[in-house]
């Protein structure tokens, strides 16, 4: 059983706040763990969760068609960021919502905006998605940003990264881990990530 002890966190009041995790098993053993929740003052430029989450919903009324195979929604969401997003070097990263809100109305980010979009996407699409982020290592020492996405429930997984590859143009959708290998031949440590603290894809 888990319980979350937010008594302390005062949403209307900027500060931190501490907020307690206790878990009990079977046999009655129980841990507890501490960590913080930050309240900010929301920017001029905050859009509310609703409006989001409606202007997404709008997109898919459009590319997503009944009847549709959760791999061919993936690929409309795949193919529509890559028709309408262009890219674009700086980016927010402080809201993966924000940041989607953005790229669905401007239509440029970052590989950070390319990862929001296509992780606000999949929830509204009731895709189980995972966000993975590039380790430093030798010449890529900048931060990369991608979605993990499961067509059956969180049973099976693939990679899914909707950023233009400007040297080497791939269609990194629904690409296994032997696929990412292959890519970092072309560009070494591109996609190096812990792949401990992730599923491993089917091998095609």
């Amino acid at each position: 059983k888990l319980t979350v002890d937010t008594f302390q966190v005062n949403l209307s009041a900027p500060g931190t706040y501490p907020v307690f995790y206790t878990a009990t098993d079977s046999a009655g053993n129980t841990t507890t763990l501490e960590t913080t929740v930050t309240v900010s003052e929301a920017p001029d430029t905050y859009v509310d969760e609703a409006l989001i989450n409606e202007t997404a919903d709008k997109l898919l009324a459009k590319i997503i068609t009944e009847g549709m195979t959760p791999t061919e929604q993936v690929n409309a969401v795949y193919d529509w960021i890559w028709s309408h997003c262009y890219y674009i070097a700086e980016f927010d990263k402080s809201d993966y919502m924000q940041a989607a809100y953005l790229m669905l109305t401007n239509n440029r980010g970052d590989c950070y905006g390319f990862y929001a979009v296509s992780r606000l996407l999949f929830e509204r699409l009731g895709l189980p998605n995972l966000t993975v982020a590039r380790l430093p290592k030798e010449v890529r020492t900048t931060n990369h940003w991608w979605n993990m996405v499961s067509l059956d429930n969180g049973e099976t997984w693939y990679h899914f990264d909707s950023t233009p590859h400007l040297t080497y143009p791939t269609r990194t959708c629904l690409f296994t881990d032997a696929q990412l290998n292959e890519f970092n031949l072309l560009m070494p440590n591109y996609y190096y990530f812990d792949h401990e603290a992730f599923p491993s894809t089917p091998t095609e």
